[in-house]
């Protein structure tokens, strides 16, 4: 076991097991550097008056101007028609290499309330990863693997448990994509991590080693829940439109506690997550009047999270001298990419900025809503780089597509997510499919100009009948029509109901014709065609050889 720790602890060093991973990314760091625009000096010139505005989130309390329904592909935190300096563009604030983000990816990593009983058992089968959760368990003195998987539940909840659990879990999670998907490490030019998933991002970028960090992220869970247990706090995702008057609420919220003697009452947005959605936290009586009064704010709902604290708020301020007084004490080192905060969104310049700033993520709002717009702020005509959520849920995903729902196309990890809230989308089954890669999505573009390339060069013929196509389920009408159109079958998803639908679409007097599905599977398909067309079916003959 000793030499895991020391495999672990030396993340950095050229006998590490990420030393190639790491002398890749320090190499990239450097050319990067001479290519990316960064436009400090720029920013400070042109600070207008209403940064701090830009800065902020809006917060519902009257109209906006009305936006098109349709236009689901608005990448601009700015309302439709509004004339925008490109100065004020929040893409100004983030590094991005002069290249095509399809071919770059972004590392999201998640925070507290995404552990759950079961958290990393899909990682076990992996060596590295086994790796991590074995040294974990020596660096903590307890079996944190044991609890992730057994639980119970309400040990697994608490802050000084919670916290190291998520935080393992996510690095299990890139020992994964690293056997997976290496290009998405290798490509990755930013990364973040929600709440304490920001001490996973800024491990992933080689800031801390995995021994200091871990212990990091034990002192801040621990310290989290002493200050939760110093204070009668909550927190509450509040849902809202553009008639809801959620500052009001909060204002009388603190008012009311006030009139029942609480002295000093917290009640704030606690954590920006999209534009109708805010995690409102404070002293329990205040959320119970939001709650309470929810209809006379036009809100639309709120839902009490099961934490015990206000996160975020001044009632964490108990722990921000503990972690503060830990984290001076162990060395920090030169990002390797860049790591966007939590507090402004903006990603870290230098050591002495993490140092100062990281401490106050515990009693300042998560900024994640206008952090998102920094990382994927882009032209309407401008791609998207990949993202990769590695942790043990998926709702980052939800919060990227509230933000920036082109972006949240190419976001990966949406089976995990599924699985995880089955019953509470009321999916009947969610079970992983055999096939080592996504089929039929945008990650099988790659393939398709090494198979366009082998179509043009083969003799083709007219078809002698028709042939459907599985990209539109309509037939093929040309030569030119299929090499057209047979590639995108690679990365476009297949329409078979569609198909099926148009090949048996009938009058009700008319007979079906005989189907004779040729191949080893031939019963699967006459199940497939049974599902939507079971008249057609009963023509349907498997030829099994």
């Amino acid at each position: 076991m000793k030499s895991i720790l020391s495999h672990l602890h030396q993340i950095r060093c050229p006998s590490s097991k990420y030393s190639n991973v790491n002398r890749f990314l320090l190499k990239r760091h450097f050319f990067l550097s001479t290519t990316y625009e960064k436009n400090a000096e720029v920013e400070e010139k042109y600070k207008l008056p209403v940064q701090d505005l830009l800065e902020d989130s809006s917060i519902g309390n009257g109209p906006l101007d009305e936006i098109d329904e349709n236009d689901e592909w608005r990448t601009s935190p700015y309302p439709q028609g509004a004339v925008v300096n490109p100065r004020q563009s929040q893409g100004l604030k983030s590094l991005r290499p002069k290249t095509d983000p399809q071919d770059t990816a972004i590392v999201l990593f998640p925070g507290e309330e995404s552990q759950h009983v079961g958290m990393g058992k899909e990682l076990l089968k992996f060596p590295s990863a086994r790796d991590i959760f074995d040294a974990a368990n020596e660096i903590l003195k307890y079996d944190l693997l044991k609890l992730m998987l057994k639980g119970p539940k309400e040990k697994l909840n608490q802050p000084k448990y919670c916290q190291p659990a998520v935080f393992i879990c996510s690095l299990a999670a890139i020992e994964k994509l690293k056997e997976e998907r290496p290009s998405a490490i290798e490509s990755c030019i930013a990364t973040a991590g929600f709440d304490v998933g920001e001490l996973t991002a800024l491990t992933f970028a080689g800031v801390f080693k995995f021994g200091d960090a871990l212990k990091l992220v034990r002192t801040r869970g621990e310290a989290i829940q002493l200050a939760c247990e110093m204070s009668n706090g909550g927190m509450a995702y509040v849902r809202y439109n553009s008639n809801s008057k959620l500052i009001q609420a909060i204002q009388k919220a603190k008012e009311w506690c006030t009139d029942r003697g609480i002295s000093q009452p917290e009640c704030t947005v606690a954590t920006y997550l999209h534009p109708n959605l805010k995690i409102v936290a404070g002293h329990t009586e205040a959320l119970k009047y939001i709650e309470y009064n929810k209809m006379f704010y036009k809100l639309d709902d709120i839902k009490k999270l099961p934490a015990k604290g206000a996160y975020h708020t001044n009632l964490m301020l108990p722990a921000f001298s503990k972690f503060r007084k830990k984290l001076e004490n162990i060395d920090i080192l030169e990002p390797l990419i860049s790591v966007h905060s939590n507090i402004d969104g903006c990603f870290y310049e230098n050591q002495e900025q993490i140092l100062r700033q990281l401490p106050k993520q515990i009693y300042k709002p998560i900024k994640w809503e206008q952090m998102l717009h920094i990382l994927y702020e882009r032209d309407l005509n401008c791609s998207f780089p990949e993202t990769v959520i590695c942790g043990p849920s998926n709702s980052l995903k939800n919060y990227l597509e509230g933000v920036n729902m082109k972006a949240a196309q190419t976001c990966i990890n949406a089976l995990q997510f599924l699985k995880e809230n089955q019953s509470e989308f009321k999916l009947q089954k969610v079970e992983p499919f055999p096939a080592s890669g996504a089929f039929h999505t945008n990650l099988m573009l790659p393939a398709v100009d090494v198979f366009t390339k082998v179509l043009q060069t083969i003799e083709m013929y007219e078809p002698s009948a028709y042939i459907y196509s599985n990209v539109d389920g309509k037939h093929y009408k040309t030569l030119i029509h299929i090499k057209k159109q047979l590639p995108k079958q690679i990365y476009k998803p297949i329409l078979w109901e569609q198909l099926i639908q148009k090949i048996y679409l009938r009058d009700p007097k008319i007979n079906f014709p005989f189907t004779y599905t040729c191949g080893p599977n031939g019963h699967e398909l006459e199940r497939k065609i049974r599902r939507i067309n079971n008249k057609a079916a009963k023509f349907c003959i498997p030829v099994l050889y």
